[in-house]
């Protein structure tokens, strides 16, 4: 079974190192909310292109700290890219933040 406080840690560090880093770094343009979901979309993958390019060059030499860096900023990018589309979602729901997803499938959280 999982250690389900390991997999905590590890999205807080890469919410808190990596998709806020991204997102304050981007400050300057425009907001989500003032783009179409087709546009977040499109430029997501964009960014899976370049994490792409970055992983060529790490499966090239696995030892290149720049390009692994390169890789995890990119991660970033693509993840704060789903989080706008899924935000935009949850805006058409009409549902405050802290609401549970339901497994449409099996009923369960």
């Amino acid at each position: 079974m999982r250690d389900f406080e390991k997999d905590v840690k590890s999205v807080e560090w890469f919410a808190n190192s990596v998709m806020l880093r991204k997102l304050a770094a981007n400050l300057d343009k425009k907001h989500w909310d003032e783009v179409g979901i087709e546009y977040l979309l499109s430029r997501s993958s964009d960014e899976v292109e370049e994490l792409l390019h970055e992983l060529d060059i790490i499966r090239e030499n696995p030892t290149n700290e720049t390009a692994i860096h390169a890789a995890i900023f990119e991660c970033g990018d693509v993840a704060n890219f789903f989080m706008m589309i899924a935000n935009k979602l949850r805006k058409m729901l009409d549902v405050k933040p802290s609401f549970t997803m339901v497994n449409n499938e099996k009923g369960e959280e």
